[in-house]
């Protein structure tokens, strides 16, 4: 099975945000790398950047999640794990000391809910056991 394959089997596939322990049901997830290229012949010309993650959910977060948020120094693990219910976990992101950049609120009083949106920007990145390392440094 590829990187981004999933089984056509069980199309029901649940998205979960696992952080200290917790499990959160992810309505939206976002993770994008880029590369510089010359704007000629589109020729990559610089290192690979990138392994932000947009993360959104529809329930409420505990404290842990908001100090993360508002401290400045507070770096965390986790990972986001795509799971079907025959097949097990069959895509994780998993991500080494990430920092919360940036955390919105959201209460749309008709038909919208409560929701939570996470912006993370970590040091390294594990796609399916393939590592992305931003090399910060220390």
């Amino acid at each position: 099975m590829g990187l981004f394959n999933f089984p056509q089997v069980d199309s029901d596939v649940n998205v979960i945000f696992s952080i200290d322990g917790d499990e959160y049901a992810v309505e939206q997830f976002k993770i994008g790398f880029h590369q510089p290229v010359d704007g000629n012949k589109n020729q990559p010309e610089g290192e690979v950047r990138g392994g932000r993650i947009m993360i959104v959910l529809s329930q409420t977060v505990k404290n842990n999640i908001y100090g993360w948020a508002i401290k400045p120094w507070v770096k965390k693990n986790g990972a986001v794990l795509f799971k079907t219910g025959t097949s097990g976990v069959i895509f994780e992101v998993a991500f080494t000391n990430a920092y919360c950049i940036r955390l919105h609120r959201s209460i749309e009083a008709i038909g919208g809910g409560l929701t939570t949106t996470l912006i993370l920007s970590s040091e390294k990145i594990m796609l399916n056991g393939i590592e992305f390392d931003n090399f910060w440094v220390k």
